[in-house]
This record gives structure tokens, sequence and C-alpha cells, in this order.
């Protein structure tokens, strides 16, 4: 009875963490990231803002996450994740509470960055936090996180929206209440989140520093292959539809197709993340990517309404999974405490990509042959980042061999 009921307090601990770590993500990454596009035309009109002026803000969003990801290791070694994690909740909620209320640009510009930065505060040390408690079902944890931000995004489609038929200004009502759903899901966070043994403070050792992280074989390789996919994947999401609607799809439809994609995406990271920890990682990885590299092609020679559709639920079946596989990999590539500083180096990698992505691929469209010859492009960055997965499973597999192989020797030898 007894390893019946210890099994089963574990299996309620590891739940408990799982929904208020993927809360957490929804409140930050979720409302705050991915979902100000919805937020952005009621605000913009609301506030006289030029497209200019909008864009803006969400840029400061990215560059608040970007620079605080990078610096966010050194904040956990000194002074725990939950400690970081806690306020980067705060920093969030703060910036809603703000956001509803302002008028200014500047103040917005200002206050989307500190949501970057709470975001990076929020994210970053989660995935070490939960490594740390649950490394067995590392895989799955990371990819119940990565799947809060897509459901952040849908509830944000829902919430804000309907807010504007209530109110012209719904969707400050609609910031205000993420506020208060990250203020409620930040008390949780205090009371149930606690951190693993080796992610309290830390004194300073050779073997710890941002210094070994970047020089890290393993880490540069998979900065690779988050730079490739980041560079490839944000040019369907941006450019599909007006490929769909080039195509004689309607925007309606088109909207379908979308949504389709985006609730495949909420599942992909759990889904991808417990074959991982049954079937191996890095093989995971290759299939993953595989699998995204066909839904680009898809709608290229198929440019109708299968071959639509065969593309928006590939990537709603890998996008969110690629993410969280690459994550679940740097963990296993690093100490524990040197985790917040290998995911923020990796970041970098991935943030370039993102910029670079839909800028090739609007060049591409306007001067190299449309939508096709833009598919093609982010189907040849998917490839690239396929065979830098198939070159890491290669050169894990020959250190096992060679480890193997010393062993035999010193074996025999003794």
């Amino acid at each position: 009875m007894t390893n019946v009921n210890s099994s089963h307090t574990k299996r309620n601990v590891f739940w408990c963490y799982v929904i208020v770590s993927t809360c957490l993500v929804i409140a930050s990454t979720g409302f705050g990231r991915l979902a100000y596009g919805i937020v952005m035309p009621f605000m913009r009109e609301d506030l006289g803002l030029t497209y200019f002026q909008a864009g803006l803000i969400g840029s400061a969003n990215a560059l608040g996450f970007l620079i605080f990801s990078v610096v966010c290791g050194k904040f956990v070694s000194r002074w725990g994740s939950k400690t970081i994690i806690i306020c980067g909740g705060v920093i969030v909620m703060l910036s809603y509470i703000g956001l509803s209320l302002s008028n200014l640009f500047y103040l917005n510009l200002s206050l989307m960055f500190l949501n970057g930065m709470g975001t990076a505060f929020v994210f970053i040390p989660l995935v070490g936090l939960l490594v740390g408690w649950f490394p067995e079902k590392r895989g799955l944890v990371i990819g119940f996180l990565m799947s809060g931000g897509g459901a952040g995004v849908l509830l944000a489609g829902f919430v804000i929206p309907g807010l504007m038929t209530a109110s012209t200004v719904g969707w400050r009502y609609g910031l205000a209440g993420f506020g208060i759903f990250t203020v409620v899901t930040v008390i949780f966070a205090y009371v149930f989140l606690k951190n693993p043994q080796m992610t309290t403070r830390q004194p300073d050792s050779s073997e710890n520093t941002s210094v070994s992280v970047y020089r890290n074989k393993g880490v540069l390789l998979l900065g690779l292959i988050y730079f490739s996919v980041g560079t490839a994947y944000l040019i369907p999401l941006t450019f599909q539809m007006g490929y769909m609607i080039e195509e004689g799809i309607n925007a309606v439809t088109g909207g379908i197709l979308f949504s389709i994609g985006g609730i495949l995406a909420i599942m992909s990271g759990p889904t991808w993340g417990f074959i991982s920890d049954r079937y191996g990682r890095t093989l995971s990885l290759i299939v993953c990517i595989l699998f995204f590299s066909v839904a680009n092609i898809a709608s290229v020679v198929l440019p109708n309404f299968i071959g639509f559709l065969l593309t928006q639920i590939l990537l709603g079946l890998t996008i969110t999974g690629m993410f969280a596989l690459i994550q679940t990999s740097l963990t296993e590539q690093v100490a524990l405490n040197q985790i917040p500083s290998a995911l923020g180096f990796i970041t970098v990698f991935f943030a370039v990509g993102q910029l670079l992505g839909p800028m090739f691929g609007g060049l591409i469209i306007e001067q190299a042959g449309g939508f096709k010859a833009a598919h093609l492009f982010s189907t040849l960055m998917t490839v690239i980042g396929l065979s830098l997965a198939i070159f890491m499973k290669q050169t894990a597999k020959k250190a096992r061999v060679k480890e193997e192989t010393e062993g035999r020797v010193y074996a025999g030898n003794s």
C-alpha cells in the first residue's frame, strides 16, 4: 500500500508542476510574445499608432526576451530558478497592467520590452527546474512547456475579439485579464514550485562557467540546428495565408486551415517529448524535422486545398515538437546548473534565424519566384537542420563506440 501511495503522490506532484509551469508559459510567452498579433490591430486603432510603431512594440518584446535570455543563467546561478521565475512573473504581470492603462507609444514600447524580459526570466529557468525534478520525463515536461505558447494564442484568439464586440476598449480589459491570470499563476508557482537540489545557489567554478557552455560542441551543433529551423518555420507561418489566397483559397477557409494547425500544435510538444523519452532524443528530432520538410513541400507540389491542408496538419504536428526536442536535447549536453546559460546561448541562434527568415522570404516572394520559391528556401534551411541532426546522431554513436572500445581494452589490460 505504501508503494501505491508513494507512486500516486509522485504522479500528483508531476502533474502539479506541469500544470503550474504550463500556465506560467501561457501567461508569459502565450499572452505576451505570441498573442500580441491578436491584440495589436485593436491597440493600434485605439491609440492611433502607425503599423511601423505597432511593429516596433512587438520587436521590443522580442529584443527584451533575447537580451535577458543570454544573461538569465547568471541570475539563476546566484539566486536560484524559483526566485527568478517568480520575479519574471511579477514583471510580466506589471507589464500587462501598464499596457492596459497606457496611452503613450514610448511607454507601451518600454512595457513590452519589460514583458519580453519577464518572459525570459520565466521560461529559461523553468526548463532547468523541471528537468531537475523529472529527468526521466524531460521530453514530456518540456513538450508541455512549449504547448503553453500555442494554448495562450488560442485563448487570446477567443477572449480579445469577444471583448471587442462588447466594448471599443475591450483589448484593455483583455490585457488586464492577462495580468490577473498571471498574478494567480505566480501565486500558485510560489506555493508549489521548489528548486531541485542542484539549482540552488552554487559556487563559481571553471566547470560552471558560461565559457565552457559556449565551447561545448553539442551545444553549438544544437544552436546551428535551432538557427536552421528558426529561419525556416516563420516563412510558412508568415506567408501561407497570402499563398493560399493567391491560389484561390478564400480567407475564411484559410483561417480554418490555420486553426487546425494551431490546435494540433498545442499537443505537438508533449507528444514528441513523450516519443523522445521512449525512443531516443536525436532520432525523434530527425523524424520531426523530416516531417516539417514534407510540410513545406506539400503545398509547393499540390498548391490546392489538399496540399494546404496537408501542410497545416504537418506544421501543427511538428513545429512545437521540433523546438521541444531541441531544448530537451540541450539539457542532456550540459550539467543541470548550466541549462539556463546553454538555453540562453542557443536562443540567440534561434532569434537570428527568426529575424532573417521572414526578411529573406519576403525578398524571395517579391524578387525571385514568388511563394513557391520562398517555401523551397524554407525547405532548404530545414534540410540543413536535418543534416546537422543526422550528423549529431552519428557523432554520438561514434563516441559511444569509442567509449565501449576503450572500456573493453582497459578491462582486458587489467
